[in-house]
């Protein structure tokens, strides 16, 4: 693969007063990273102590339901976690503390 020399220059010569930053500034969400390890501890302790012992119709349900019935539960408990952290503690970034205390009834329950 061989470059004219006009495209190699054009390659190799930046501006460095052109270039923008990727990000301007990294910040961590607290709340969200509370939420996801609790999410998956909650997981892993609802496995651990209910993995083989669920039934419907008197009959146990297979690994993959089980697992998919614990997580749905899992991901359900620590986004309610995560609201009452955003909105009534007040904790977080506080663009996500708005969306929290500004939600409408219906997007309370299209999200739970």
């Amino acid at each position: 693969f061989s470059r004219s020399p006009t495209q190699q220059q054009a390659i190799t010569s930046v501006d460095p007063k052109t270039l923008v930053p990727v990000a301007g500034t990294m910040e961590v969400d607290f709340v969200e990273v509370f939420a996801d390890v609790t999410r998956w501890l909650e997981y892993d302790v609802l496995k651990s102590k209910f993995a083989g012992t669920l039934q419907w119709n008197n009959e146990f349900l297979d690994p993959s339901a089980t697992g998919a019935i614990l997580g749905l539960l899992a991901a359900v408990s620590s986004c309610l976690y995560a609201d009452v952290l955003y909105g009534q503690f007040q904790y977080g970034p506080e663009y996500k503390q708005e969306e929290v205390r500004s939600r409408t009834n219906a997007e309370w329950l299209s999200l739970y």
